[in-house]
Formats: structure tokens, sequence, C-alpha cells
């Protein structure tokens, strides 16, 4: 009996080894299992990036080449655009020459009107051209008006009432150094040019003078005004006459959302 029960146990103990074997060989391979396809999916994805970075060096080169060729062509450029902007600023000499002479044309006619009416010269003299605008209104003959704002003037004076005690002073005698002018360039300044009548030459004045920004333009009083025409040098009459102050005062507001 006692064999019996000894031979139950020992087939027993072999059946529980025999399982653990086989449990463990099968885990084994389960996990062989699981780490080849573990490998594969990581292989996948360095296969993944591997083209990923093949496409990005691709376009690296690409975008390379293109900066390349935008330098190429800025540096072609270049040259052009200085031509176009001596064209502009020549362009606006010419329009100031031919003011110039529409206005003494304009003159010579009121002196032919003046004189075609009764009591008029047969062959009137025509004033001779101006070298400025300015001085087209001095050297053209007076008109009726002219003459009889004179005779006012001559009668007041034999009044003992000078010419001086009834008119303001001269926009030139309250021409005043603007407050605002800059010793040195600013680290950013407005690009000046977005006004019109005002190019790279014009720019480089105003620079000259102190002048970076729209906000001084536009705070510019009549004084002032006056100051920074006479020393322009070239053009200028051109302040006023293109309105730089309120161009300038709404360039600022669109600029900076503020008034100046």
């Amino acid at each position: 009996m006692l064999y019996l029960f000894s031979k139950i146990l020992f087939c027993l103990a072999l059946a529980a080894g025999l399982g653990g074997v086989i449990g463990w060989l099968l885990r084994g391979a389960g996990r062989r299992g699981q780490l080849a396809e573990t490998e594969a999916g990581w292989r996948r994805r360095l296969d993944t990036t591997e083209k990923e970075r093949l496409a990005l060096a691709a376009e690296r080169d690409r975008l390379v080449k293109e900066n390349a060729s935008l330098k190429s062509l800025h540096s072609g450029c270049r040259p052009k655009i200085e031509a176009l902007e001596s064209e502009v600023e020549a362009a606006h000499q010419a329009q100031d020459l031919h003011d110039e002479e529409i206005t003494r044309l304009k003159l010579n006619l009121q002196v032919l009107e003046d004189q075609a009416e009764p009591g008029g010269e047969d062959q009137p003299e025509l004033p001779p051209k101006p070298e400025t605008g300015k001085r087209a209104r001095f050297d053209a003959k007076p008109t009726k008006d002219e003459a009889g704002m004179a005779n006012q003037t001559a009668s007041r004076e034999s009044e003992g009432v000078r010419p001086d005690d009834l008119e303001g002073p001269s926009l030139e005698e309250l021409e005043t150094e603007p407050a605002g002018l800059l010793t040195q360039p600013p680290d950013v300044a407005d690009d000046l040019k977005k006004i019109k009548g005002i190019g790279r030459v014009l720019q480089r004045t105003l620079n000259e003078l102190g002048i970076f920004h729209f906000r001084q333009l536009a705070r510019l009083s009549d004084g002032e005004t006056a100051w920074v025409a006479r020393n322009l040098k070239t053009f200028p009459d051109r302040i006023r006459r293109d309105r730089w102050v309120q161009q300038a005062t709404s360039l600022h507001e669109k600029k900076y959302g503020e008034k100046p």
C-alpha cells in the first residue's frame, strides 16, 4: 500500500515538473513573439523617421537655393530701385519747373488782360521769365487790385500810417527752429518716404536736420514749418504744397493708433 502511494506521489511530482517545464517553454516562446513584434514596430518607426529626415534635408537644400537666388535677385534689383528713385526725384523737379512756368504764364495773361482794357497800351511789355516761382510774383506788372492796394498804402503813408503798423509779422519773421529735433538718429525711424513729395534725397535731408519720425513733422507750427522749408535747400515750398504736416499726422495715427 505504501509502495502504491509513493508511486502515485512520484507520478504527480513528475507531471507537475513536466507541466512547469512546458509552461516555461510556452511563456518563453510568447515573449520572443512579443519581442519580435516590438522590434518590427521600432524598425518601422525608424524607417519612417529616416524618410522624414531625408525629406527635411531635401527641403532644407531647396530653401537654401531659393534664398541664394532671392539674394541674387535683390542685389540685381537694387540698382533699378535707385534708378527709379532718381527718376522720381527728377520728375518732381520737372513738376516744380512746370509749376513755375504756369505761374509765369498766368501772370503774363493777367498783364495782357489788364492792358487790353480801355486806356491800356497797344503793345504791352511782358515781364521776363523768372528764375523761381517766387520771383515771378515780384517781377510781374501789378494788376488793378495790386495797384489799388498800392494807392491805399501810399495814401495811408501820407497820413502818417506805416504799412508795418497795419500788417502782422511775416512767416519768415515768425520762423523758429523746431524744439523736437534729434541730435542723433534713433534705433528705429519712420519711413518718411511714405509721405507724398518726400523721396530718398529729401528724407536724407530731413534726417540731417534731425527729423526722423512722423510725429516730428505733425507737430510743426507755421514758424517751424518755415524753418524746415528754408533748410530743405531743394524744393523749399513742397512742405506746404504737398501738406506734409497733415500727411504725417494721418500716417502717425495709422501706425501708432494715437494722435501725435
